[in-house]
């Protein structure tokens, strides 16, 4: 929910998405049981135990990573986001700056998918997002996005938003904005995003 340009692509809420397991097994025949099956039952069960053990180790690891708020300052959250993406910088991930409104941001460059040791090394060091803003955490969480959207339109005097299963995108394709309605709209995305999930 975190302002963003409005010449930039549309803000698109990030989901949270389930991973899959596909197993496969070749087998013979011989016995009542086909083997395959009994392959496929004895890794279903293996993968179940493995992701069980990384689930407890990540919510382990989760218990000890700061937590954002709605109300976060922007500093603060660049001071959090830095300690980390230093964390994995110092453990071999590239990471590039940005910099704007007189804060200057580190980010990875590499994903987890490519550097699954040196993210999970830092993991306690990952700023969590505020709670409200999780459909995991939050069990009104389509009611206050449904509610930010809301405000957004009623508040917003010239760029307004259209709700998607996804998030929000602008309801106009190319919004003409100048530089004041660009600081006039971070503002109420800002004061819509803290009224609307304002719970934590």
């Amino acid at each position: 929910m975190t302002a963003t340009r409005l010449a930039f692509a549309p803000i698109i809420t990030p989901a949270l998405v389930a991973a899959g397991l596909l197993l496969t097994a070749c087998g013979g025949g011989g016995s009542s049981t086909p083997q395959g099956a009994a392959v496929a039952s004895i890794g279903s069960h293996e993968a179940k135990e493995g992701q069980a053990s990384a689930a407890v180790a990540s919510q382990a690891a989760d218990a000890h990573r700061p937590q954002l708020r709605v109300d976060t300052s922007d500093a603060e959250k660049a001071r959090l986001q830095n300690i980390w993406a230093r964390c994995l910088s110092g453990k071999g991930v590239p990471t590039y700056t940005k910099s704007g409104d007189k804060l200057s941001w580190i980010f990875p460059e590499g994903g987890e998918d490519e550097y699954p040791k040196q993210f999970q090394a830092c993991q306690q060091k990952q700023p969590l997002g505020p709670a409200s803003e999780d459909p995991d955490r939050n069990p009104h969480y389509a009611d206050d996005f449904t509610n930010y959207v809301k405000c957004i339109n009623r508040d917003s005097p010239v760029v307004k938003v259209v709700q998607t299963k996804d998030g929000w995108t602008w309801a106009d394709s190319n919004p003409e904005v100048n530089e004041d309605t660009q600081k006039q709209f971070d503002q109420i995305d800002k004061a819509c995003e803290l009224e609307a999930f304002g719970r934590g």
